[in-house]
């Protein structure tokens, strides 16, 4: 009888960084105040708020890092990504404040993970370095740049 080793499956939330948080409420403090200033509109400008956080919070928990056996796959409300972990050549970080079609993040200091052939994707998990050493332990020869290690 042979005896299957069972995979365990990872998953990591989505980091959010304090730029990113302070724009976000920078943003809906202007529209809920300027519905209520300039259309005199008290209950649009509560339910602008309400709205805007209902739907950045819907967005920000659908982003979740799963590493499942020799995959890691990304997944958020409007798409998923999955990546084989033996195709990621190198981690480095990287900080922007910018997004991109291939930018899974809430934060600015993003993991970029270079994968097959220069292909690479931005995301931000919460415990990084838990997670760099996770992909290490399936695939030791991901190269690590300097900047890698991150003090969190």
């Amino acid at each position: 009888m042979v005896k299957m080793k069972k995979e365990t499956i990872e998953t990591y939330r989505s980091a959010f960084g304090k730029f990113t948080f302070a724009t976000i409420v920078l943003m809906v403090a202007t529209l809920a105040l300027s519905q209520h200033f300039l259309l005199g509109d008290m209950i649009g400008a509560i339910l602008t708020v309400a709205a805007s956080v209902l739907i950045l919070s819907v967005i920000y928990f659908s982003i979740n890092y799963k590493i499942d056996g020799h995959s890691l796959e990304i997944l958020s409300l409007f798409s998923k990504k999955e990546i084989d972990v033996f195709q990621i050549s190198s981690l480095c970080w990287v900080q922007s404040f910018y997004s991109q079609p291939n930018v899974y993040s809430f934060s600015e200091m993003r993991l970029r993970v270079v994968y097959g052939y220069g292909q690479h994707i931005d995301i931000s998990p919460k415990n990084s370095q838990e997670f760099i050493e996770s992909l290490l332990a399936i695939n030791p020869m991901i190269q690590l740049q300097k900047e890698a290690i991150m003090q969190e």
